[in-house]
């Protein structure tokens, strides 16, 4: 019997740019994010959303307007400049924040920049999650992240399951819109004509992805050239990506649903 190609939309939803430039929330915008769910919507797309602990306070309206159209929330930590994988004071706290704004615990996790270790792996479990969802099966943020698989596997004696990123071509690069963005469709069309998509397709953006933003030129310089202004903006850009995956037979599922499916 042939599995099902199955295919997930997540938002990091964090401040723009983030620990690039002060902090700023001006893609936070009811019409980008209206914009953005018209988008799934037409194409029959669930959204699973891993929404930083300490933006709660900061755009609740924001995060009300995701969970009222539907959107699964799961927790998304987060370290401003990164000198370790994973830091425990820090998930414990954007834990208590999320259980406090929703009033539930959540299912799962992504740490920032993908860096997870497996003493991190083991603090998730210690504190209940089912899943993770921070590797780049890829030659970024490491090298030796290349050594992860593809598809979703079981860690620490199937306590926990990790959902990876979706990479491309045997040079893995990565399907997700900022590296879209970047590299452009054509390319990615081609590579995925070539060598396919692994069975379970994690397709992330942040809403800085979405549009062009004014605040690109804090960047420092080798960022300003990675979100340079002349790329095409990801709103216009997601359409055809949701388009390509619904003609490959991928069907859309969150997070929750696929952790379910690996259950069964």
């Amino acid at each position: 019997m042939n599995q099902p190609q199955l295919a997930i939309v997540t938002l990091d939803l964090e401040p723009d740019f983030d620990g690039l430039i002060p902090e700023a929330y001006r893609a936070w915008d009811e019409r980008i994010i209206g914009k953005f769910l018209s988008t799934l919507k037409h194409f029959h797309v669930p959204l699973t959303v891993f929404v930083v602990g300490k933006s709660l306070p900061a755009k609740p309206a924001i995060v009300n307007q995701l969970k009222d159209w539907g959107a699964e929330f799961h927790l998304h930590s987060h370290i401003q400049k990164s000198v370790r994988a994973d830091t425990f004071p820090e998930i414990d706290a954007d834990l208590k924040a999320f259980t406090a704004f929703f009033g539930v615990r959540p299912a799962g996790y992504r740490a920032p920049e993908g860096r997870i270790t497996l003493s991190g792996w083991r603090h998730l479990v210690r504190l209940g999650f089912r899943f993770d969802a921070s590797v780049f099966p890829s030659f970024w943020p490491a090298l030796n992240y290349l050594a992860y698989p593809r598809t979703p596997f079981r860690l620490l004696n199937g306590k926990l399951i990790e959902i990876p990123f979706a990479t491309v071509s045997p040079a893995r690069f990565i399907f997700a819109l900022s590296w879209v963005k970047l590299l452009g469709w054509r390319w990615y069309r081609w590579l995925i004509a070539l060598f396919g998509l692994p069975r379970v397709v994690v397709f992330n953006l942040h809403l800085h992805d979405l549009v062009n933003l004014p605040s690109q030129r804090q960047l420092p310089l080798f960022w300003r050239l990675v979100y340079s202004p002349r790329q095409p903006e990801g709103i216009r850009l997601l359409p055809n990506i949701l388009s390509e995956l619904q003609e490959k037979g991928y069907v859309f599922i969150t997070m929750n649903g696929l952790v379910r499916r690996i259950g069964q």
